[in-house]
């Protein structure tokens, strides 16, 4: 499978595992949950986003032929581009959420930038110095 396509499908991956544990979460809480709730649906949400992340990260980088900063950048962009976009189809055109509510999403979501971009430039520094 070409790289792009498995980055973006990737990427959805990503994007619908965050929605299904942030949608069941929101869904426990229900309408009148607590910001205790609300914290926590939040912080479980988190948990997930970054064991799925690790996991997509394995399929991204397995290659050992590949220049890991150009993917890691790639990576970043592409799945923090595809999960805000997500987010603001599904939330903001399709549920009705203010927009002003979405803003936020912009910094919660900046780990699934950074992480792919640091994870491949350890991985490129790991390289150059094992010459693995």
């Amino acid at each position: 499978m070409n790289k792009r396509v498995k980055i973006v499908l990737l990427g959805l991956m990503i994007w619908i595992i965050k929605f299904i544990v942030g949608g069941i979460g929101f869904a426990i809480a229900g309408e009148d949950g607590s910001s205790t709730e609300i914290i926590w649906i939040m912080g479980i949400e988190a948990f997930v986003v970054v064991i799925a992340l690790a996991s997509a990260l394995f399929l991204v980088y397995r290659d050992k032929e590949q220049n890991y900063k150009r993917t890691a950048w790639e990576t970043g962009i592409a799945w923090y581009v595809i999960i805000l976009l997500m987010d603001l189809i599904v939330l903001v055109v399709l549920f009705g959420l203010e927009l002003e509510l979405w803003f936020p999403l912009i910094l919660l979501q900046f780990k699934v930038l950074i992480i792919p971009i640091v994870v491949g430039y350890l991985l490129a520094g790991h390289k150059t110095k094992f010459g693995t």
